[in-house]
């Protein structure tokens, strides 16, 4: 559950640690927001440590779930994106897929705008309830593309600097090539920060 809701609701995090009720998450990251699990180096491991990336736009957002203690929740975002292309793992049959997100926290560049095509690094929320919601794997994981220009993700990052660098065909080169590393065991997921 910790690292599913670790993405989402960061805010709600740190007013449990302001509180003293921090029950052990740990809120210095390696390089990235407070809310990161992982922080990437490369793109073969954030494809790896990914159970899904898609290139997909936004097409609705709407109300999602509600998370957190009574009188702490949070009521996320769903993005929902129309898939336009599978680039590792699957989705399932769908044409569409929901990204959960706080819609509390910043976006740079925001991306939670229909109309808005993305290339998203993400896992599946398998928590009761969830519906088969997917949620980031951390900032660095999702890019906005504009034809075939990538946005990066974070600025001043190394690896979204060299994404950004790339055009959207060869980002999709270089994460087939990923994904036969990982196929081959070349490639591992990262342990999460604190794991």
């Amino acid at each position: 559950m910790m690292r599913r809701c670790l993405g989402v609701v960061a805010p709600l995090l740190l007013l449990l640690a302001a509180c003293g009720q921090d029950e052990g998450v740990s809120l210095s990251p390696v390089g990235g927001a407070v809310s990161d699990e992982y922080w990437f180096d490369s793109l073969p491991v954030m494809v790896a440590t990914s159970d899904v990336v898609v290139l997909g736009t936004v097409i609705e957002l709407k109300q999602g779930t509600t998370v957190g203690p009574p009188g702490y929740e949070i009521e996320l975002l769903d993005a929902i994106l129309a898939v336009q292309e599978v680039l590792y793992g699957s989705a399932g049959e769908s044409s569409t897929l929901a990204i959960q997100t706080d819609p509390f926290i910043p976006a740079e560049p925001e991306w939670r705008e229909t109309g808005i095509t993305v290339l998203a690094f993400m896992d599946v929320n398998t928590d009761p309830g969830s519906e088969g919601k997917y949620y980031l794997v951390n900032s660095q994981s999702l890019s906005v593309v504009a034809g075939t220009d990538v946005q990066p993700a974070v600025e001043g990052d190394p690896l979204s600097e060299q994404m950004a660098a790339m055009t959207i065909d060869e980002i999709r080169s270089k994460i087939l090539k990923a994904t036969e590393a990982i196929a081959a065991g070349e490639v591992n997921p990262q342990t999460p920060v604190g794991g």
